[in-house]
């Protein structure tokens, strides 16, 4: 069994961080989000990996040279193929049963035990789900009482639950056979068919989970990592204890800190309380609920 990590997007709702940075090299506490999820993978014993590419991919070519005792694969698109036609575009590298990871979000989600859900369950494919405070933004499922998919309402204008789709999926290769090459997506084209002719299973994930696609998300995430202090694939980040920050290597701080993360190869001149600097930025202004990068300051 290995995964598939998508890892192709172009980021525009994430602008300006992502102008010349891929999603997936956004950095959590100063590592990238790839990182969380390659070693999340290895954690649970998967240590062959394929990456869909299509946004500056020869950034996360780039990296995937520090993953030791990875096999890594790239699958590049020339066009936007969607998530399901991306995974199907790579098919040629996959086992007979793999998970569909997301580069670009942030999760705790237990793999070993969404691997024995799906297995012990029968189904082709088994979909992680979680609560979500805001399910509009995301799609929506409902269940029966079996744990199997009853429905799927994608960003629903009216209330269907709070039950979402996380994108981490565990499933058959034949499935990949469902539709044609092209451009489709697994919730709004692959699931429905499913449905037709078989059952999806679900796994349920009651810990941390975050869809970042916005500056919004993307700071929160950051700020979770930094209180609680990683998750156990990835290393904790160093924090100054006297003021709840991180400081990456080689930047500089003039003035007083409460509650940041700091890149590398970044200067601070001023008082800042909640602030985020990324891309070895130069700020001499104070801020609180920011983020600073090089092509301007985000507030928040």
């Amino acid at each position: 069994m290995n995964a598939v990590i998508l890892a192709g997007g172009f980021g525009k709702r994430l602008q300006p961080l992502t102008f010349d940075t891929p999603k997936p090299m956004l950095k959590i506490c100063n590592i990238p989000m790839l990182d969380y999820c390659v070693n999340q993978a290895k954690y649970f014993g998967i240590n062959d990996i394929v990456f869909t590419l299509a946004y500056l991919p020869q950034k996360i070519t780039e990296r995937s040279a520090i993953y030791d005792n990875v096999r890594c694969r790239f699958s590049i698109e020339r066009e936007p193929m969607g998530t399901f036609g991306g995974v199907k575009l790579a098919q040629e590298f996959l086992d007979e049963s793999f998970f569909v990871l997301s580069g670009d979000g942030l999760n705790n989600i237990d793999l070993g035990a969404m691997a024995k859900s799906h297995f012990d369950s029968g189904a082709p494919v088994t979909i992680a789900l979680t609560k979500s405070d805001t399910p509009w933004l995301y799609g929506v499922v409902e269940v029966d009482d079996t744990g199997k998919v009853k429905a799927f309402y994608e960003k629903p204008r009216e209330y269907r639950g709070n039950i979402v789709n996380t994108g981490v999926y565990l499933m058959d290769k034949k499935l990949l056979s469902f539709l044609p090459d092209g451009c489709y997506d697994f919730a709004k084209d692959l699931f429905p068919l499913v449905l037709k002719n078989a059952s999806i299973n679900t796994y349920f994930h009651d810990g941390y989970w975050n869809d970042i696609g916005n500056p919004k998300s993307y700071f929160d995430s950051n700020f979770f990592v930094l209180k609680n202090g990683g998750f156990p694939w990835i290393k904790k980040p160093c924090i100054i204890e006297k003021n709840s920050s991180l400081v990456g290597e080689s930047s500089r701080v003039d003035g007083l800190l409460d509650e940041c993360i700091i890149d590398e190869n970044c200067i601070a001149k001023g008082n800042f309380k909640k602030c985020l600097f990324v891309g070895g930025v130069n700020v001499e202004e104070d801020g609180e609920n920011a983020i600073f990068t090089p092509h301007g300051k985000i507030q928040l």
